[in-house]
């Protein structure tokens, strides 16, 4: 089992502030993922990091991102 993670306030903030970016249905999937790469008492760095990986990993799985054209230019 993995070990809690210990986040400060200004840390909390940050994840949530990431969070509201994204639809409702989506930011508790996205939370989980940003804490499953946590571990211990982080650094605000390495919440930095998951917050964009978690970001990342919507980007390329998510269908609600933006319509690829009907024509794209070479």
């Amino acid at each position: 089992m993995k070990p809690d993670v210990r986040l400060t306030a200004g840390q909390m903030r940050m994840i949530e502030r990431a969070a509201r970016a994204l639809p409702l249905r989506d930011r508790a999937v996205f939370m989980h993922s940003v804490v499953t790469h946590l571990a211990g008492e982080p650094s605000s760095d390495a919440v930095t990091a998951a917050i964009n990986g978690a970001m990342d990993l919507r980007a390329v799985f998510m269908t609600d991102a933006a319509p690829m054209p009907d024509n794209p230019k070479p």
